[in-house]
């Protein structure tokens, strides 16, 4: 086993599930503001991070991710929520998830 196929192995075995809610700064950037003092980070910065984190977890099987596109954050909480309950097995609202299989070596890095 080579050190890729380990990483992808503690990926995988570690968690049951990856939901990965997308930075308000990719689809929301009205809403990322400097008030609140965790934000650190500009928005290009935000997103470059985001990035790199979704693709961290890109692969997993139960990988989810939680974008903005057409929702405020009550709803993006509520997605989130549902994702999570989906996972559990529990009753969730009706929702399609869309997964797709890309060999990682088609990938230029």
């Amino acid at each position: 086993m080579d050190e890729q196929d380990f990483d992808w192995n503690i990926r995988d075995k570690r968690y049951d599930a990856v939901v990965h809610m997308v930075t308000a700064a990719e689809g929301a950037e009205p809403f990322y503001d400097y008030e609140n003092e965790a934000r650190f980070e500009t928005i290009p910065e935000a997103r470059e991070r985001d990035r790199q984190l979704r693709e961290a977890y890109l692969g997993h099987c139960h990988h989810f991710v939680v974008d903005n596109q057409g929702k405020d954050f009550t709803q993006k909480i509520d997605a989130t929520t549902d994702v999570v309950k989906s996972v559990l097995g529990l009753p969730s609202s009706p929702s399609t998830f869309k997964k797709f299989l890309v060999d990682p070596r088609s990938i230029d890095i």
